[in-house]
């Protein structure tokens, strides 16, 4: 419900870029401190997407630190993509190229059984990983971190669709560090 208030639609037609921009301006101005667009793929497109595209971010990104706001847009998979990369990300290259992050949220069709890292042992006088195998049917990869870390990493949930809350359970261990944890034992 409380979410609910703060949500706003598009009826009738689809809004343009420059709409876009003018409503992220008079949320920021107004206050708010996230403002979120699901999807950006919606937005008409012009003759040459990718100017427009370009146009759209940094008169967002200058309207943003103005009011010291921040802006998640959502896109959706390319058609056939598979491989959860920046590429496969639906809507021009200026999202992922100008975004200080991007994240990819896959949903697995079953639960999975997974290599994840908890923690360490440091208790025992190592530094190695704790590794343990843990049931989750989500995975958020970190394609890109401007101003933090954990680009490239894989994080394990758990998404309850009863309470549509999210688990996080751990780093999702690569088969390389597999590998490497089975040498050291």
């Amino acid at each position: 419900d409380n979410i609910g208030r703060c949500i706003f639609d598009s009826p009738g037609e689809p809004p343009t870029l420059q709409k876009l921009n003018e409503w992220i301006e008079a949320q920021a101005k107004g206050g708010v401190r996230i403002i979120c667009i699901d999807p950006i793929t919606a937005a008409v497109s012009q003759d040459k997407p990718w100017i427009e595209d370009q146009k759209f971010v940094f008169r967002a990104t200058r309207c943003l630190k103005q009011y010291g706001a921040s802006l998640v847009l959502v896109t959706h998979p390319r058609k056939g993509a598979k491989q959860g990369i920046m590429d496969d990300l639906a809507s021009g290259a200026s999202y992922s190229r100008f975004a200080e992050t991007v994240l990819w949220l896959e949903r697995f069709d079953e639960m999975r059984n997974l290599e994840i890292m908890t923690g360490s042992n440091s208790m025992y006088g190592d530094s190695l990983p704790f590794v343990e195998e843990i049931r989750v049917n989500r995975a958020l990869k970190i394609l890109k971190t401007t101003n933090g870390r954990g680009a490239g990493a894989n994080l394990g949930y758990l998404f309850d669709v009863n309470t549509l809350r999210f688990q996080e359970k751990g780093i999702i261990v690569k088969k390389k560090m597999q590998e490497k944890k089975s040498k050291i034992a």
